[in-house]
């Protein structure tokens, strides 16, 4: 993926993403919870978002996860709310 994407983007510095999620991520192992969702595939996301007391989950998919607004008590929110709800331009240059 990384050597798609430095062919896409030639000029655009590289940044190593693995190191710092490895150093300040956690592993939470999600409860399978009450069905929230017709997409049983989206299920395995709101768990994880749920057993990390996650502030928001970050979702594209219009037609399952969008539409729910929020799960588990976590507020579900498309990229472009998330850009604005952390105050960040939509089309950083």
């Amino acid at each position: 993926m990384i050597a798609r994407l430095a062919i896409r983007y030639p000029t655009q510095q590289q940044t190593d993403w693995l190191g710092p999620i490895k150093q300040a991520g956690h592993l939470y192992l999600p409860v399978p919870l009450v069905a929230s969702t017709v997409d049983p595939d989206d299920e395995v996301f709101i768990e994880c978002a749920v057993a990390g007391q996650a502030d928001y989950m970050v979702a594209g998919d219009k037609g399952h996860l969008l539409s729910l607004k929020e799960a588990g008590g976590v507020p579900i929110v498309s990229a472009s709310d998330f850009l604005g709800i952390l105050g960040a331009p939509e089309n950083p240059a």
